[in-house]
């Protein structure tokens, strides 16, 4: 098991190397973390990178609810890639609803 990540397939040297892909919602990822194979295990320090973001900006991003908590893998934290791009896709789609309502209530209340 590496330090980066516990998963044979290499990831990106860095998240700028792919171009974003976008998901049905039409938000933006990083390649690095939707070209992962499904399955992929990923600790906070390869996660981290993957979401170029340093690793206590990911430990708030857990705490605000903006991705997945990890699950504890003897003293470390992991994230499954695919479960962390569902995390964000659905909380996407949940706040681009909350949007529409929002703008829906201003149509009608508009003089």
């Amino acid at each position: 098991m590496t330090s980066e990540a516990t998963h044979s397939a290499s990831t990106p040297s860095s998240p700028t190397e792919s171009s974003p892909k976008s998901s049905p919602a039409g938000v933006l990822f990083s390649s690095a973390l939707a070209d992962c194979p499904p399955g992929t295990v990923l600790n906070e320090k390869a996660l981290a990178k993957v979401l170029a973001v340093a690793p206590r900006t990911l430990r708030r991003m857990v705490d605000r609810g903006e991705l997945p908590p990890g699950t504890k893998l003897g003293v470390n934290k992991v994230w499954l890639s695919d479960k962390v791009l569902a995390h964000l896709s659905e909380r996407a789609e949940r706040l681009a609803a909350e949007a529409r309502q929002h703008a829906a209530r201003l149509a009608r209340k508009s003089f």
